[in-house]
């Protein structure tokens, strides 16, 4: 079993970043609503755009665990997923989402960001055991 996970860096600063857009978004729809009369719909959909945006950066997947019965194991702060290396399909890096990679598998896809440490080891182990992969652009 091997581990590989997010750079520190790039956790805090993502994270860092969730927390101030989700209180300066949370202060201005505030100040918006309460103070300054904003409708009640533009602030219902100013809301759902913030918890969009705080679930789409929490479901990335913080660390990768390889398993010694070659299941793929997503770890975020929310949730864990698990893909047999023999039901992934691509990965890809993300068209104009720079630092984003989309790991496509039978039943759905998960998006990471791509600085893992040992990516490239991790990378070279999928494909030498599922030659079927298709690894484009990483």
């Amino acid at each position: 079993m091997k581990t590989y996970s997010l750079l520190r860096s790039s956790s805090i600063f993502i994270y860092c970043l969730l927390v101030f857009l989700v209180l300066f978004g949370g202060v201005m729809l505030y100040q918006g609503y309460a103070r300054a009369g904003m409708p009640p719909a533009v602030a219902l959909l100013v809301f759902a755009v913030l918890v969009w945006i705080a679930y789409f950066y929490l479901k990335i997947p913080t660390s990768i665990t390889l398993r010694d019965d070659r299941v793929l194991e997503f770890k975020s702060p929310i949730n864990t997923t698990p893909v047999p290396v023999a039901d992934l399909i691509s990965i890809k890096a993300v068209p104009l989402k720079w630092g984003f990679i989309k790991i496509t598998y039978t039943g759905g896809a998960v998006r990471l960001l791509c600085q893992i440490t040992g990516l490239y080891e991790l990378l070279s182990t999928i494909k030498a055991e599922n030659p079927r992969v298709e690894i484009t652009g990483c």
